[in-house]
């Protein structure tokens, strides 16, 4: 068998394991661009599939780069615009701080006044915390012993002691409705 194999008589013949390249497998190479001279539909499949691969492990290495710059651009927008932001209030700053030493003496004297007001404040209220009241706050019994009462309030104040007094029930009864 060997020697037939050799002379190329079993070349496609029945037996022949190798197989010419089939219409799909042909399909593929095109589609894709490849081209597989004298091959046979296992090594031109083979092709095609380690074509297949190698193109889906770039796209795949493409998207995570692309996924590696957005990321990497999310930090560094706003880390750049921090820092813009940064320089712009230390030029704001440092353009303040050139002013003629005049504007900042009346500033830092209008300041030290403040400062002394509101401690002349603190001190005068940590005094008053300090210092015991002049006169106690008057109690219930001291408001009710400078009330002067009316005479008809002393005359409800008589019927109202009626019931100690041993009055009728109907009497208090009166001096209920009475009262206002």
């Amino acid at each position: 068998v060997r020697d037939q194999w050799l002379e190329g008589s079993g070349v496609g013949s029945r037996d022949d394991m190798k197989r010419p390249i089939s219409k799909r497998v042909l399909n593929s190479l095109r589609q894709h661009g490849l081209t597989c001279a004298g091959c046979t539909n296992e090594e031109a499949t083979k092709v095609v599939n380690a074509f297949v691969r190698s193109e889906k492990k770039r796209i795949a290495a493409e998207v995570a780069a692309e996924e590696r710059r957005r990321r990497i651009l999310a930090f560094l927008v706003p880390l750049i615009g921090a820092c813009v932001l940064g320089a712009f209030a230390y030029l704001a700053i440092s353009s303040v701080t050139e002013q003629d030493d005049a504007d900042f003496s009346r500033l830092d004297d209008e300041v030290r006044a403040a400062i002394r007001e509101s401690q002349t404040y603190a001190e005068a209220m940590a005094e008053a915390r300090a210092a015991p009241p002049e006169k106690a706050a008057p109690t219930w019994r001291d408001r009710e012993e400078l009330e002067e009462w009316t005479d008809r309030q002393e005359k409800q104040f008589r019927k109202a002691l009626g019931p100690l007094l041993g009055l009728a029930p109907k009497e208090r009864w009166r001096l209920v409705g009475t009262v206002r």
